[in-house]
């Protein structure tokens, strides 16, 4: 997912790098269909550019995705930590995409994520680079990641790699959640989140971070909604 690419040439060469890498779905968040800059850079992979989806908002494109990965070269105060993208990070992002859908996100060449866009991912990494130059192209950020991803370094004799665990509900079904503990922290006395830096705002924000690592199946959640519905029952 391409967060408000500013370059067709760039759109075109992301294109070409993840079919290159065996993928197809591209998502273009705030950006109008791409024109023939796109279509020169893309060699072959036009079927990818056809295709793509666009999205007014990165909320929108990620309806439908399990687990979603943004990549950044710098921390955010209220995102998730960010992580060092390496072949043991490959290796667990591969196990989770087979258990649902997984969106890769990244920023436009300019600024790259928003901190709102940062905060809609559950997991941040950087890739790593040279201390005189650490930011990418877009597109070569984008083939690094897909060519890691895709093609994995095998583990080393004697060496095991454990997969994080990962929520693999629908994303609706963990903001549904994550809806029901905003009602519940609402009842508990806290004010309505107006920003996405307030203090409720960043309780629910690691909630929400807690239950895509607690939920692995749709008895987990029945689980949580009916111990908050017991909780409400008392409160009320």
């Amino acid at each position: 997912m391409l967060c408000g690419p500013r370059d067709d040439a760039n759109i075109g060469a992301v294109a070409r790098a993840i079919k290159n890498c065996g993928l197809k779905d591209l998502w273009l968040v705030r950006r109008r269909k791409p024109g023939k800059r796109a279509r020169a850079t893309a060699v072959h992979a036009d079927d990818v550019l056809d295709c793509a989806r666009h999205t007014a908002t990165l909320a929108q494109a990620l309806e439908g995705c399990t687990h979603a990965v943004g990549f950044t070269a710098r921390p955010r105060r209220f995102a998730p930590k960010l992580e060092l993208f390496d072949a043991s990070a490959a290796r667990e992002l591969a196990a989770v995409a087979s258990r649902g859908n997984v969106a890769l996100v990244f920023g436009n060449e300019r600024s790259g994520l928003s901190d709102d866009e940062a905060m809609l991912c559950s997991r941040l990494f950087r890739l790593p680079a040279s201390g005189e130059r650490p930011i990418y192209n877009l597109s070569q950020a984008v083939l690094l990641v897909t060519f890691t991803i895709a093609f994995p370094a095998q583990p080393r004799a004697r060496r095991s790699v454990a997969a994080r665990t990962s929520s693999a509900l629908p994303r609706e079904a963990l903001e549904s959640l994550r809806r029901e503990f905003e009602s519940l922290v609402s009842l508990l006395g806290y004010p309505p989140p107006r920003t996405p830096h307030d203090r409720t705002s960043r309780i629910l924000v690691r909630l929400r971070r807690q239950l895509e690592r607690a939920c692995e199946e749709p008895a987990d959640a029945a689980l949580w909604r009916g111990l908050l519905s017991r909780i409400r029952s008392r409160l009320s």
